[in-house]
Order: C-alpha cells, then structure tokens, then sequence
C-alpha cells in the first residue's frame, strides 16, 4: 500500500469516528442550550410575577381603586412575558393594608421543559399600607 492511499484510508476512519462522536454529543449539547433558555425564561416570568404582584399592590392603595383594573395590570405585567396561562391574582384589602398574591403555574407557561417540573408553581407577593 502506497502512501496516498494510506493517508486516505486514515482521513476517511477519521471521518467515520467524527461522525459517530457528533451524533452522541450533540443531543446532549442541544438539550443544555435548550434547558438554559427555559430556565431563562421562568427567571423572567419569576421577575415579572414580583413586580406585578408589587404593581398591583400599588394601584390597589389608591382610594377608589377597581379591584378588576388592578388585575387588569397584573395580567398585562405577565403577558409581556408570555404567562398568560391559569395565571391567579389575589388582592386581599383589610382596611389599611393591601396584600396581592400572583401565582404562575410553570407547566402551562414555558416554552415546552415544563413537563419536568411538576406542579411547581411561581408565588409571590406585595403588601402596601392603604394610603388615607
């Protein structure tokens, strides 16, 4: 066997094992990119359920508020983001403080990863004093 047609045996073996080694690499490469834009993704809508939840407390003070128009804006502060699903705005009003609750189940809201998380949902919450 000549030279060439050595060299040209090792680059076509060499082809074959690069193959092989892209194709059980890149499933694992492309899940971990995926699964980093999903968790992006619920931190945004975990930020976001906050500053509803923190929004909706602040118009909900106010005298006179509609208790329908403030989660009107909560509901608005999660669309943005894309969690528009089964989403729960409480506002409990005492008298002299308001406390809001925004509860954003994972499952219905990301981007297709949420079959693993369960029922884990995302809570927070706000509580202002009324103002008088």
């Amino acid at each position: 066997m000549n030279s060439i047609t050595r060299r040209q045996t090792r680059q076509a073996d060499r082809k074959a094992a690069l193959t092989v080694e892209f194709s059980l690499v890149a499933p694992i490469i492309f899940l971990i990119f995926v699964a980093s834009l999903e968790l992006t993704s619920m931190n945004l809508v975990r930020q976001s359920a906050g500053n509803a939840a923190y929004e909706v407390a602040r118009s909900a003070i106010v005298p006179g508020s509609v208790e329908a128009e403030d989660i009107a804006i909560g509901r608005n502060i999660l669309a943005a983001v894309g969690a528009t699903n089964n989403v729960d705005i409480d506002i409990n009003d005492n008298g002299q403080t308001v406390v809001v609750e925004v509860v954003v189940p994972v499952r219905e809201n990301s981007w297709g990863l949420g079959r693993f998380t369960g029922d884990l949902t995302i809570r927070k919450s706000c509580s202002l004093s009324r103002e008088l």
